[in-house]
């Protein structure tokens, strides 16, 4: 109610799947970020390049998650 007073639409519900996906993109985020360490310490990786690709990661859970929850403002048309 405290959304729509301040001009907002609350989102709906993320599916039922949606915590065990983002606990899993956050897992393989996770573990991703330990190879990287591992192999960083070794010099078998190129470290600059995985940890892009490790950012582009985190950067697509964090709008996944902004999408899902976000409350869309009301569009109000003036007359």
């Amino acid at each position: 109610m405290r959304s729509l007073l301040y001009g907002f639409i609350p989102t709906d519900l993320p599916p039922p799947n949606y915590h065990a996906m983002m606990n899993e993109l956050r897992a393989i985020a996770n573990i991703m970020n330990q190879i990287a360490q591992r192999a960083h310490i070794r010099g078998m990786i190129d470290s600059k390049k995985y940890d892009e690709g490790l950012e582009v990661l985190k950067q697509a859970i964090i709008e996944i998650v902004t999408a899902v929850n976000k409350p869309r403002k009301i569009e109000r048309k003036i007359e």
